[in-house]
């Protein structure tokens, strides 16, 4: 019973690790929930986090984290092919499917 709204993924820069990660993780969240992580700069990264984004059509947002005044300002990506200037950056996707209600 357990559906977390948020699950992180920092474990490896490794495109099979990440691929694997998410797709252990994506199925415990709750409807609605959102799984993220970092290092989208990394093209291993990229890469598995885009292609399981895009097998089951999700939408994949990307930011890049600059830091300012000493607080991380997210500056989202208009594409993900984009280069990051800055060597910090977070991807998410969430779970917008429509939720059964039984």
């Amino acid at each position: 019973g357990w559906r977390p709204d948020l699950v992180y993924i920092d474990a490896s820069h490794g495109a099979l690790d990440v691929l694997q990660d998410l797709e252990h993780y994506w199925h415990l969240l709750r409807c609605g929930g959102a799984v993220f992580g970092d290092d989208f700069h990394w093209t291993t990264v990229r890469a598995a986090v885009e292609s399981f984004a895009g097998r089951r059509n999700l939408t994949l947002e990307v930011y890049e984290i600059e830091m300012v005044a000493g607080l991380e300002v997210a500056t989202p990506r208009a594409a993900a092919t984009q280069r990051f200037a800055a060597k910090n950056s977070k991807w998410v996707i969430r779970d917008r499917k429509r939720c059964l209600v039984t």
